[in-house]
């Protein structure tokens, strides 16, 4: 109550600073955003493909925590429904608790289009992320989550990414108006597998929704972009 000004990092946040009493003229809304000149395009390393396996496939990434909270499990069901495409690879980039859990089921379900990589150092990201053909972003179907946006969204976006986007709410708005991705049902497997096999077979719908992103991104998501907005905010501070 005593601050100048509030930020809060989604419009769910925001909200609900808001409707808590507090006045809406100092509460703003300041997300998550990228260095749109480390994660671009231009990154894409054709020799890593190659080191992976994926230099002929359509490779469908997730790359972060492998948490209870991303509902993992999903992408590998999609994978299951998808074996005999032989040119599409899911790739996991990461650690967590679920990591075991996830190769368990690779496993046990004897799939081949699964790859699980180590957590990486920061400054590989770029490059593995733009070596991929599509982001693929999920997480549990709970009202909790409606007013997430996951910070590996700016990325693949800035990448020029489309992403097949398992989350409801903010996230799945951002998307939709962005024009730069797939929407599916969270926790919906069946959804998931067609989003990534329609994007494997149309090159073109890629390069649009990945353009997209890159575009909607930079106008609205870039460091520089929320910078000056947090400049603003502090420079119209009244003492």
């Amino acid at each position: 109550r005593k601050a100048d000004a509030v930020t809060g990092q989604t419009k769910g946040i925001v909200k609900n600073i808001v409707d808590r009493g507090f006045d809406e003229k100092k509460v703003h809304l300041i997300t998550n955003g990228v260095d749109t000149e480390f994660f671009k395009k231009e990154n894409r390393d054709d020799e890593f493909r190659k080191s992976i396996g994926i230099e002929n496939k359509f490779a469908a990434c997730y790359g972060g925590i492998h948490g209870l909270a991303q509902g993992l499990e999903v992408i590998i069901n999609a994978a299951e429904i998808l074996k005999d495409k032989e040119n599409i690879q899911f790739v996991f980039v990461g650690d967590g608790p679920e990591k075991k859990k996830l190769i368990d089921m690779v496993n046990n379900k004897g799939l081949k289009n699964v790859t699980f990589l180590p957590v990486q150092p920061k400054a590989n990201m770029p490059r593995i992320i733009a070596s991929m053909d599509a982001s693929v972003i999920p997480l549990k179907k709970l009202d909790l989550f409606k007013g997430a946006l996951p910070s590996k969204m700016f990325e693949a976006l800035s990448t020029e990414l489309p992403i097949v986007l398992a989350v409801e709410g903010e996230a799945a708005n951002l998307i939709n108006e962005a024009k730069a991705g797939i929407v599916v049902e969270p926790e919906n497997s069946k959804a998931m597998a067609d989003a990534i096999l329609k994007l494997a077979e149309d090159v073109e719908l890629r390069r649009t929704l990945g353009s997209n992103g890159r575009n909607y991104v930079m106008k609205n998501y870039s460091r520089d972009t929320i910078t000056k907005k947090l400049e603003d905010i502090l420079e119209n501070i009244k003492r």
